[in-house]
């Protein structure tokens, strides 16, 4: 919810609706979307690194042929 500007978290442990929030009137339904869709830029971010760490490691394998 904060990475949807929903709800503020800019102090520790405190956390509150945003304006942007106040006046949302969101369903289950559209709670569950929101989700799916912050998850999945995680998931996409997460995929780049896994790929920049296997090109990482490949070349490192290449150039190590003396085994």
């Amino acid at each position: 919810m904060v990475k949807s500007d929903i709800i503020d978290s800019s102090e520790r442990g405190i956390w509150k609706l945003t304006d942007k929030g106040y006046k949302s009137n969101l369903s289950d339904q559209d709670v569950y979307l929101l989700f799916r869709k912050i998850q999945d830029t995680f998931e996409r971010k997460r995929d780049v690194e896994a790929e920049i760490n296997i090109e990482e490691i490949d070349e490192d394998i290449v150039e190590d042929r003396t085994h």
